[in-house]
């Protein structure tokens, strides 16, 4: 088995864990009468949501035994440098600050998939300049 094969049950729980915080903050964002345009205009969540279909996409990927592609890396990369960045700004500039978000959520969506999605990068590298 390959590296990439072993990785496919971690990123599809990781993508299960991130869909369910994010979704979970939808419905609280709904229920709470914000508007979805204001919900999707935060990093983080497009920035989670990103990864989720990152991690699902190459799961799908591995199965099917397809290659990765120049543009599938670039958009791997791009992921990883959104994640890291909400992961770096929150606990260095956010922590503490309140701001509607459950806090299991918070953990997840700022602390969790930021260091998941970089372990992902770390373990499965691209084999070519970016």
């Amino acid at each position: 088995m390959t590296r990439a094969q072993l990785m496919v049950p971690y990123r599809l729980v990781f993508a299960a864990i991130g869909l369910v915080a994010v979704g979970y903050q939808f419905g609280v964002t709904l229920t709470n009468g914000y508007s979805v345009v204001n919900f999707f205009s935060y990093f983080t969540n497009i920035s989670n949501l990103v990864a989720v279909v990152v991690f699902v996409v190459g799961a799908v990927r591995t199965l099917r035994k397809r290659p990765g592609s120049r543009t599938w890396d670039v958009v791997r990369f791009v992921s990883v440098v959104d994640m890291v960045f909400v992961g770096l700004v929150f606990n260095t500039l956010l922590t503490g600050v309140g701001g509607g978000v459950i806090p299991w959520v918070n953990v997840i969506v700022h602390m969790l998939m930021p260091v998941a999605v970089l372990v992902e990068w770390l373990v499965l590298p691209v084999g070519r300049r970016l």
